[in-house]
């Protein structure tokens, strides 16, 4: 199992792509920041009355930048797990996939080896992605509010979930790498889920009170509110947990049976 995650890991450390990908996390939270300011800017010189000037420059904030870092349906979140599961495929297009089964190694460790690896190039692809967005946010914008022992704790909270957002994300392009055999339906698959995951932004428009304690249940829901309350945020990972679970073991059950070419 060992041996695996260290071939696995290596292959993720020495990829040109994953270079890429953070030069990739760098420009684009300088450039969302750099965005910001600009709106921030432009808000003194559009004739706003002092109350919507107020209200336009309270979203302007490191905290909104922060809270929005693990977005899966803006910026860096649709292009991780894209790139992601392309690139874990490339295990089975080149061949050595298959060879990893000649040699006599479990299936079940060979998905949990790919499961781990996709994992830590996910999470750690967006936590440098948010973490120069918190950098440069506090730097050009300011938090936004007073950072107190509350925002902390949901400071917190978002880091917890929005690294369970993308370890589903990596759980379900495992899934869908090692169980389809063209990369093109790869890319397709991805594609269509995430622009089921933009639909989740629509979901913060609803207003009662009672559906949105239902809409905690919804993966990625939770990091898209700046306060909840406890209990939503216990729905909300245990959320992510669930649909990080289905997918693998649906995909370790079918990969266990898959004839690999």
């Amino acid at each position: 199992m060992l041996s695996l995650l260290k071939v696995d890991l290596k292959r993720i450390l020495k990829s040109k792509l994953t270079l890429i990908l953070l030069g990739a996390c760098i420009i684009t939270a300088l450039f969302v920041n750099g965005l910001y300011l600009v709106m921030k800017e432009m808000g003194d010189k559009m004739g706003m009355t002092p109350e919507d000037l107020m209200a336009f420059e309270a979203m302007l904030n490191g905290k909104t930048i922060i809270s929005s870092s693990f977005s899966l349906s803006n910026n860096i979140g649709l292009i991780i797990p894209l790139f992601g599961a392309l690139f874990i495929s490339m295990d089975r297009t080149s061949g050595m996939l298959r060879n990893k089964i000649i040699s006599g190694q479990s299936r079940t460790k060979i998905y949990i080896s790919h499961l781990i690896s996709s994992c830590i190039f996910y999470v750690g692809l967006i936590l440098v992605y948010t973490g120069f967005n918190a950098l440069f946010a506090v730097l050009f914008l300011g938090y936004g509010t007073t950072f107190d022992s509350k925002e902390a704790v949901n400071l917190v909270f978002f880091l917890i979930n929005g690294a369970l957002v993308f370890v589903m994300s990596a759980a379900f392009a495992t899934c869908m790498s090692l169980i389809l055999q063209s990369s093109a339906a790869i890319a397709i698959v991805m594609i269509a889920s995430l622009f089921l995951g933009l639909l989740t932004s629509a979901l913060t428009l609803i207003t009662s009170e009672n559906a949105q304690y239902l809409l905690y249940l919804v993966p990625s829901y939770g990091n898209t509110i700046s306060e909840i309350e406890t209990i939503c945020r216990i729905e909300s990972i245990l959320s992510l947990l669930i649909f990080t679970a289905i997918p693998t073991v649906v995909g370790m059950v079918i990969f266990n049976r898959k004839d690999i070419k």
